[in-house]
């Protein structure tokens, strides 16, 4: 390696490059492994080197050789100059150059084209004058066709090579010789360098500049900060020690048994009416439970009452409104961490490792307060939907860097597969994402898990019997699991018998992300081994070399990375575990995920397009959505099954499982322009799934709308229709409509509050009624309209909620919300919160003026301003209706 000057990689995906130079010896060598895989010996002194189809490798002499990829061996030749190149670039199989030629008397001048070879037909395909003589050449990564030629004194030409007398020429100010030509990877911004060492950076728009295609932001080092000094002499304050071994002091559940409990507190009541008798005192029984029963009291508290489940959201807002609000009571996750509540039973399992049962009221599942069992920033997903056994995986999944990226990354491509799992892993991951601890659900994902019927298994991680009476690292069966002697019976032809095979299994290669499947079911040995502090490794490192594969861990692992050893070693940093927890007489079997904390930090969102078809509905020049584009949006619903309720021996209803719900049709408009009310999406979903319910009454579905082979509308798959509003949530759209909450919830997709315009929460008295004021009663009440007179209709609905939301602006706008809800809770109050029948007196009564109905203009009315008062003008006019 004595004048090494060009390389080149050997393919797109590969991980090998050819280097060379002016020398008879050419390297090929992997930059992964950083080692040197083979030498091939050349005749060509080469200078320069790119790739496309094949290796395109310049010579001293103005020729360009075209070398295979695979054997290095020289396919064909083309003298391109007389002396020798200046530049050459190669992409979408052509080859553009600039270089040397001689002149008379000897003189050495830049050629005044630039030529370009046609690598598929391999032949010269054009040439592209230049006056200053190209320098230097680039190719622009998105406009395949696109060439920019520079000349040493700053002369720019961007020519189309199929075209190329069509050109435009630009000057750099420079003030030497440029010696440096490059193009950003995204196609956005330029170099330019000179002798002196100076850069020019050229971009169309500074503040949207981007030099590559999918970037990350730079991480540095975390800043140390010094220790504050300490005065010894001054009153400290130590705390206790931790320890990781189990103490003498805790007793094992053998030790510890139930004596009985102590005698049930008497009631106050009781004392209240004590009489005496001859023998005592005596009172009446106040006959709170049934006739022979008793409550139990397995655990108690400090107080000596019952645990009870976390009251719902509904239970608690009803008692801070009313005065009576006590203190939460008391979770089990609280009892079993603070000794001074725990009775004299020792649960099974760990509170904070125990199933999770979710209670319902007759509000469903929203009215259940998750908040009360996770206060952390990290948000869990909901267990009462079908394969939410796999809950505890997918957020392990989640917090794995590269299945994260890839996953939110592939859901951001153009990818319509109708059950893509990465698609829905990487909405799934979005959700969680953005919820920052609030609850969420992969109703979604699961439906598409379920329509895949391939079984997945895994090789479990298999203990050497001689290793049974020894405690072996974890690297080593690791290790002996990997590769190992196996035999199988098999059928022999020859023999025409069943013959004994002895298989040895090596390994390859080892993939980026390593899932190892423990086999703690077959093998009640390798428990032990688990259960010891410090036994599972943070990092191991796996070598493989000569088809054997070496495992380390610890001091040997750190070692092998301080050494400059040519083997390739791949380091696996521990991401989390899933644990079955299985133990536990009276708790049902589940799964929980413990994840480490140290790999929180993961990379960054990908960017997201519109659809390709919207150009098509919306004028990308005028319309186009962006941060902070209002949409209306109304969405209905179909019944897919209907709840399960359970019937106790006392007569109570409890929810067991709630109504499952499917999107059937979602529609949004234009908030603003001339198209303003006028939908942009409107999509009808096909639903694979049987449909119990069409409750036509309130989502104006009929069975023909949803069938294929009778719809009058256009249906398209869940996938598309989700990604539609996906797109929007992560454009930076705000969402209007009326009881978006629940929708969104049934869509499963979150958005967060600061994206939705609800008029169900513009509208809301807490302090008069816990009770929403419908659509319907507010379009009639505020907006004289009567809507939803059969069915709903999505487009009507989102209509009339942009209608409520100026109408609510214009409120705002002269100071006088506060005052109108009241009055609108007043009328509802007077009215039953329901719309009159057309032509009674009520009808025309809550329409009048003097009712404080409102005037806001119709989509296509002339009328012009609210006739709401409004705080003085200053300046131009105060409000525009966008419904004009």
């Amino acid at each position: 390696m004595t004048a090494l000057q060009c390389m080149s990689f050997l393919g797109k995906n590969s991980s090998e490059i050819l280097v060379a130079g002016c020398q008879n010896v050419m390297y090929v060598i992997d930059v992964e492994r950083g080692t040197i895989v083979k030498q091939v010996g050349t005749e060509y002194n080469y200078t320069m080197m790119k790739f496309c189809r094949y290796v395109c490798a310049g010579t001293d002499k103005g020729a360009v050789n075209f070398l295979d990829p695979d054997t290095l061996e020289r396919i064909e030749s083309w003298q391109a100059y007389t002396d020798q190149l200046s530049d050459m670039y190669a992409q979408n199989d052509y080859l553009v150059t600039c270089g040397w030629a001689h002149r008379l008397h000897g003189a050495r001048m830049l050629e005044p084209f630039a030529r370009v070879y046609n690598l598929r037909m391999h032949k010269l395909d054009s040439l592209m004058p230049f006056h200053g003589g190209p320098a230097f050449v680039q190719m622009h990564p998105k406009l395949f066709t696109t060439s920019i030629l520079a000349s040493a004194t700053g002369s720019l030409q961007v020519v189309d090579i199929m075209n190329p007398d069509t050109s435009s020429l630009h000057q750099a100010n420079l003030a030497n010789y440029m010696t440096h030509l490059v193009l950003a990877p995204s196609g956005a911004a330029m170099a330019l360098a000179d002798v002196d060492g100076a850069v020019q950076i050229w971009a169309a728009s500074k503040s949207k500049l981007r030099y590559t295609v999918s970037s990350t932001p730079t991480e540095f080092a975390d800043e140390i900060y010094p220790l504050p000094p300490m005065n010894i002499d001054s009153e400290l304050t130590v705390g206790m020690p931790y320890y990781r071994e189990k103490l003498l002091s805790a007793w094992s559940e053998d030790h510890v048994y139930q004596i009985g409990l102590l005698p049930p507190r008497i009631d106050p009541d009781i004392f209240k009416q004590l009489t005496p008798s001859n023998i005592g005192y005596r009172a009446p029984n106040p006959r709170k439970t049934l006739r022979n029963q008793i409550d139990r009291l397995s655990i108690v508290d400090s107080d000596g009452t019952a645990l009870t489940a976390p009251k719902f959201l509904s239970e608690k807002e009803r008692d801070t409104n009313d005065g009576t609000d006590k203190e939460r009571r008391t979770s089990d996750a609280d009892v079993f961490t603070n000794p001074g509540v725990i009775g004299s039973i020792k649960p099974d399992v760990p509170a904070m490792y125990q199933l999770m049962e979710i209670k319902y009221s007759r509000f469903g599942v929203d009215d259940f307060d998750f908040g009360f069992y996770n206060k952390t920033q990290y948000s869990g997903l909901e267990t009462h939907i079908t394969n939410s056994y796999l809950n505890p995986l997918l957020q392990l999944f989640k917090y794995t860097p590269l299945f994260r990226n890839a996953a939110l990354h592939h859901a951001a491509s153009a990818c319509l597969t109708e059950s893509c799992l990465l698609c829905e892993l990487g909405y799934l991951f979005d959700m969680l994402e953005k919820a920052g601890g609030q609850k969420c659900h992969a109703t979604n994902f699961l439906k598409a898990f379920s329509s895949h019927s391939e079984e997945l298994s895994y090789h479990a991680l298999s203990m050497n019997p001689r290793m049974r009476n020894s405690t072996p690292a974890f690297s080593r069966i690791l290790q002996d699991s990997f590769d190992g002697e196996n035999r199988q019976r098999m059928w022999c032809d020859r023999e025409r018998r069943y013959q004994p095979l002895d298989r040895w299994e090596t390994t390859q290669n080892v993939p980026a992300i390593l899932m190892i499947n423990t086999g703690l079911n077959k093998q009640a040995e390798a428990r032990q081994l688990w259960s010891v502090p410090g036994w599972l490794p943070d990092r191991i490192g796996i070598v493989i070399e000569k088809g054997r594969l070496l495992c380390l861990e610890g001091e040997a692992l750190r070692v092998s990375q301080r050494s400059r050893q040519s083997r390739p070693l791949v380091v696996y940093d521990l991401v989390g575990l899933v644990a079955d927890v299985s133990s536990g007489e009276h708790q049902k079997p589940h799964m929980v995920s413990m994840i480490n904390g140290t790999i929180l930090s993961l990379g960054s969102h990908p960017q997201h397009v519109l659809p390709e078809n919207w150009p098509n509905v919306l004028d990308v020049s005028t319309e186009r959505p962006v941060e902070g584009t209002y949409v209306p949006i109304d969405t209905e619903f179909v019944q897919l099954k209907q709840e399960e309720v359970e019937i106790s021996a006392t007569g109570n209803r409890e929810i067991v499982r709630p109504t499952r719900e499917g999107l059937a049709r979602v529609s949004v408009l234009r908030a603003s322009g001339p198209c303003a009310g006028v939908p942009f999406i409107d999509d009808y979903v096909f639903i694979h799934e049987p449909v119990v319910d069409y409750v036509t009454k309130f989502s104006g579905m009929i069975a023909d709308d949803l069938n294929p082979a009778l719809s009058v509308h256009p249906l398209v798959p869940l996938k598309v229709a989700y990604k539609k509003l996906w797109i929007l949530l992560n454009i930076g759209c705000i969402f209007v409509g009326h009881g978006l909450v629940k929708d969104f919830r049934t869509i499963n997709i979150f958005v967060p509050k600061a994206q939705i315009v609800d008029t169900v929460t513009l509208f809301y008295n807490p302090t008069r009624t816990k009770r929403s004021l419908g659509l319907r009663f507010l379009a009639w009440y505020l907006l004289k309209e009567e809507i939803q007179t059969t069915t709903h209709d999505s487009i009507e609905d989102a209509l009339t909620a942009l209608k409520l939301w100026r109408k609510y602006q214009e409120f705002e706008d002269a100071g006088i919300v506060d005052k109108m809800v009241k009055e609108i809770y007043a009328a509802g109050k007077k009215w039953n919160y329901r719309v009159p029948e057309k032509g009674s007196e009520r009808w025309t009564g809550g329409l009048t003026v003097s009712n404080r109905g409102r005037d806001t203009p119709d989509i296509d009315s002339g009328v012009s301003g609210p006739t709401t008062p409004v705080k003085p003008k200053h300046g131009s006019e105060y409000f525009e209706s966008p419904l004009k």
